[in-house]
């Protein structure tokens, strides 16, 4: 509830949903979700609502100190009771693949530096951090790129192309990898993923038909069943896959390889915006030694 509360006083601080939502780097439907959700949990309406306009009424004008002193009791928590440095929080999503090979690594070698900072991670699927972070429930996602864009209040900082290959039982032989998803059943990424709407496409616009056998989105679960001999897959070749097992061997899409990127999605204006910048800094710098030491696609 403090994101609603904050939100709370940005709508009593700018007169308007749509005049909070732009101080505090929100979309109106987001602040306005945001306020039936605390109205919700309090079981009263703080707004008159009359068509597009809502007015504070007489019991929210009554929350506006109560709000105001439980968020200064809130922000008080976060000191440190020794030292009284102020530790920074934010709670960032992130999704499977990059939680252990970006965001853990460069959260790990900034407190290893000192940086008095308190990292909440929430995992999730790309589509879902990206609601929560518009919703103000996030301060920052990892995720993959949105494929209908990005909103105008948030930012984008690309971090990450992870090709697309076929993978396949090393035991299965074949002249490529088009007449192994012809001939052996198929693993679908799921397509309520992002990253697996991008192969549903790329499948579609081939006019291939394959046989589906399966659809998930858990990447190592999909390199476990073709491991498994269950069938083959395309999917990105995510850093925290690599090295593949010795069962699996990894195909080159040749001249139809496609990317995926994974990125860093923030408001364009976070409330800690020294910190968020170290962070993607060290983020950057491990993507950079990931990519180093990144084998070759056969």
């Amino acid at each position: 509830m403090i994101a609603e509360l904050r939100t709370f006083l940005a709508v009593v601080r700018c007169g308007t949903f749509a005049g909070a939502g732009d101080s505090i780097g929100l979309t109106q439907s987001a602040v306005s979700s945001q306020m039936k959700r605390l109205e919700a949990h309090f079981g009263c309406s703080f707004f008159d609502r009359t068509g597009r306009s809502s007015e504070l009424n007489a019991t929210g004008k009554l929350m506006v100190p109560r709000v105001e002193a439980l968020l200064r009791q809130f922000e008080a928590l976060a000191q440190d009771d020794e030292t009284h440095t102020p530790h920074v929080r934010l709670s960032v999503g992130a999704i499977a693949t990059a939680q252990l090979s970006i965001l853990v690594p460069a959260f790990a070698r900034l407190l290893q530096r000192g940086e008095p900072l308190h990292l909440h991670i929430v995992p999730g699927m790309s589509i879902e951090l990206m609601d929560q972070l518009d919703s103000g429930a996030l301060d920052a996602a990892l995720i993959v790129r949105p494929p209908f864009g990005i909103y105008p209040q948030l930012l984008w900082q690309p971090l990450l192309y992870e090709p697309y290959v076929l993978l396949a039982p090393a035991a299965w032989g074949g002249p490529s990898w088009e007449a192994l998803l012809a001939e052996r059943p198929w693993i679908r990424y799921a397509r309520h993923s992002f990253g697996g709407r991008m192969v549903d496409r790329f499948v579609r616009k081939r006019q291939m038909k394959p046989h589906e056998v399966a659809e998930l989105d858990d990447l190592d679960c999909l390199v476990a069943l073709v491991a498994q001999e269950v069938g083959v897959a395309i999917a990105p070749a995510a850093m925290t896959l690599l090295p593949l097992p010795a069962s699996v061997r990894m195909w080159s899409l040749g001249e139809h390889t496609f990317y995926r990127e994974v990125g860093w999605l923030q408001q364009r204006h976070p409330k800690e915006p020294a910190v968020m910048a170290r962070l993607l800094q060290e983020m950057q710098q491990q993507v950079e030694a990931l990519n180093a030491a990144a084998p070759g696609v056969s």
